[in-house]
């Protein structure tokens, strides 16, 4: 394990995105005993100081939503899914959270970073890019579903009613409301992620949205559905 970490993890952490910076800082973090002594001489840990992950999860949010180079592309299974850089600040957020907790999580990242950015864009008029992007918008839902996971681990699904119930809402009215279909689908995928929180919900707004869509829908939203769907039988059990 050792030989694995301090020959390949030099060049793993040479990479200057965010994603890299944040395994090099969590790592460091909770690393103990031989390995901790073994990375800070492979790594060089001994001469960078500890970053703040506060302040990167912060950063990271900053940079996602001023990417100006974020894209959807299309999916066999997704349909359109987000670019390959969307998702890295998304797992990058997700990996610092995942170490600063989910109530953390929840008070400074949900309801202080992400709540306002989704009211920004849903105020905005449907054709304007600005202040939010669509494609940002659709991130920050795939990035909440993550998040919501960890709640979710962490057994404390009570905090968790109010995460869902808007993006259920936000997905079941979506085509009313002209919401464009790669952000619908972004939806569609957070409630997935938030499912277990309350099954029947998450499932009749999915079956809401589906009755009422006039496109084709994914593979990945029918396997979805049917996830969710057996999820609701078993409780039933």
């Amino acid at each position: 394990m050792i030989l694995f970490l301090v020959t390949t993890w030099p060049t793993v952490m040479s990479h200057e995105g965010p994603l890299c910076k944040a395994i090099n800082t969590v790592s460091k973090m909770k690393a103990e005993g031989e390995v901790l002594d073994y990375l800070t001489v492979y790594l060089h840990w001994d001469r960078t100081p500890s970053g703040d992950l506060n302040k990167m999860v912060t950063s990271t949010l900053k940079a996602l939503l001023e990417d100006g180079d974020l894209t959807f592309q299309k999916h066999d299974r997704y349909g359109d899914d987000l670019c390959p850089r969307a998702w890295e600040y998304i797992f990058t957020v997700d990996l610092l959270c995942a170490h600063l907790g989910w109530k953390w999580t929840l008070e400074n990242i949900i309801g202080k970073e992400l709540w306002p950015v989704m009211n920004a864009w849903v105020t905005q008029p449907r054709h304007q890019q600005t202040p939010v992007r669509d494609v940002c918008v659709a991130a920050v839902l795939r990035l909440i579903g993550r998040l919501g996971q960890l709640g979710i681990k962490e057994k404390l699904c009570e905090f968790l009613q109010n995460v869902s119930k808007p993006i259920n809402l936000f997905a079941k009215h979506g085509i009313a409301e002209g919401v464009p279909w790669e952000v619908q689908l972004s939806a569609v995928y957070a409630i997935y992620d938030l499912a277990p929180i309350s099954p029947k919900d998450a499932l009749d707004s999915l079956a809401s949205w589906r009755g009422d869509t006039t496109r084709p829908v994914p593979p990945a939203v029918t396997s979805c559905i049917t996830q969710i769907g057996s999820l609701c039988r078993q409780i039933k059990l």
